[in-house]
């Protein structure tokens, strides 16, 4: 048995790191940390919880948006290539929606400090996941579509419409009602059509057949 060493000091042998190799699913993360600091926020206004960690946490979450929005604005401006493949990714793609989501919690969680950058954050968040659910309905209805590809976060831009509607009963303009239930009824829909469709069971243990789309 012959063992081959490996010079451990010499660089070239491994793979030099690119700010192209930046993923967009980085993204949810935001979602994660700030929807905590949200929910620190909502638990000390009922139990007897100190608030500044909630906050310490939400401004951990925008510093980690911004660290993120500046390297994947690089990795766009360097290597349009790379951007353009995971968008076109039957996968990838999905976590584009990410950055919306975070958009959105961030406005919540902004709306104390700055009400007036809170409500701009999510108009431009909330026409973004509209525009990001339409691409993404459009592209699952109108091809053929595959088990491989056909997975869970097919859910993440669908579903993405909800936190429009979950983040903007603190918009103070008329007609944020009225694009809170549209937002809402368009996610529940996307939610129960695509969860049922990328389901391994669909077809077999439920009554109802998948998606014509899928063979």
């Amino acid at each position: 048995m012959t063992i081959q060493l490996i010079n451990v000091s010499d660089s070239s042998a491994l793979p030099r790191r690119s700010i192209s190799q930046l993923p967009i699913n980085l993204f949810a993360s935001v979602m994660g940390v700030t929807g905590l600091g949200l929910a620190w926020r909502e638990a000390a206004k009922s139990i007897d919880l100190p608030s500044l960690p909630g906050e310490l946490i939400g401004g951990l979450g925008t510093l980690i948006f911004l660290a993120l929005a500046i390297g994947y604005v690089s990795k766009w401006a360097r290597h349009p290539s790379s951007v353009s493949a995971e968008f076109a990714h039957p996968v990838q793609s999905n976590f584009f929606a990410t950055i919306a989501i975070g958009l959105l919690l961030q406005s919540a969680f902004l709306n104390r400090y700055s009400p007036v950058l809170s409500q701009g954050i999510w108009i431009v968040a909330s026409a973004l996941t509209f525009a990001l659910a339409y691409i993404v309905a459009r592209a699952f209805l109108g091809s053929q579509q595959s088990r491989e590809t056909t997975l869970p976060p097919l859910l993440i831009p669908g579903v993405a419409t909800l936190d429009i509607a979950v983040t903007g009963y603190a918009m103070p303009f008329s007609w944020a009602y009225e694009v809170s239930m549209f937002a809402f009824a368009i996610g529940s829909v996307m939610a129960a059509v695509l969860s049922h469709s990328s389901s391994p069971d669909c077809g077999t243990r439920t009554r109802f057949p998948c998606l014509p789309g899928l063979p």
